[in-house]
């Protein structure tokens, strides 16, 4: 729980830089909100976190295909770093299909950085790649420390396979949240890191309620503090 406030910045930080991306500008608190709103709507049976954030780029002043382009291609760029890290994880345990992600990474990320070194330069390519690795990074130890409350030590380089597991739930929408989706998709590479497939299913579950619940607190504090104060409205009330 100590980590989610450490993971609200992060995504918030994510957004303002997809904002500079856009050529838009946005105050980090501002950006940590539409982040957490984005969370909470990825609880949504659709692609709520894509659409909270294409919408809040419109309304900064991006154009629709620029804000959906620029939302799609970080995406991408997400998936393939973790599918490279997953690699990494499964190489180490000698396992053959750490070189069908680490191709399938390749794939993913190529096209993507060379898109956005054409339309965003190469300052804000290097800092959304940076950012992105930085979030494996974070996202690896707060299942470290989730398996950790299961009872079990797996280096958080180890736990990598089960944060692409995360990141891919969290982008399929037939699901509130990819919840169940990404702890079956955990459990099924759990052997290959020589972790328990239950432990798995059991650490990214509680690894992204947690993510869910500070995005809640997060949000209801944004609203409560927005809210009018009762005492001075006086004979209104």
């Amino acid at each position: 729980m100590l980590l989610m406030p450490l993971s609200l910045l992060y995504s918030g930080l994510g957004f303002a830089l997809l904002s500079r991306c856009a050529g838009a500008r946005t105050t980090l608190k501002q950006a940590t909100m539409i982040a957490s709103y984005g969370t909470l709507a990825e609880a949504l049976p659709i692609p709520g976190g894509a659409m909270v954030r294409v919408g809040a780029l419109m309304a900064a002043g991006a154009s629709a295909a620029q804000s959906s382009l620029l939302v799609l291609m970080t995406a991408v760029l997400w998936i393939a770093l973790a599918s490279l890290g997953c690699s990494f994880a499964l190489w180490l345990h000698e396992a053959n299909a750490s070189w069908v992600m680490a191709v399938a990474g390749l794939m993913g990320m190529l096209p993507t950085i060379l898109w956005m070194l054409r339309h965003v330069g190469v300052v804000l390519t290097l800092l959304t790649v940076g950012h992105r690795l930085a979030g494996l990074a974070l996202i690896a130890l707060r299942l470290h420390i989730a398996l950790l409350c299961l009872g079990l030590h797996v280096p958080p380089m180890h736990t990598l396979p089960f944060a692409l597991a995360n990141i891919a739930g969290s982008a399929a929408a037939i699901a509130p949240a990819g919840l169940g989706i990404s702890e079956s998709l955990a459990a099924l590479v759990a052997n290959s890191v020589k972790v328990a497939p239950a432990a798995a299913f059991l650490a990214v579950g509680l690894d992204r309620l947690a993510c869910l619940t500070a995005s809640a607190v997060a949000v209801v504090a944004n609203l409560m503090s927005k809210a009018p104060n009762r005492s001075s409205l006086g004979d209104d009330i």
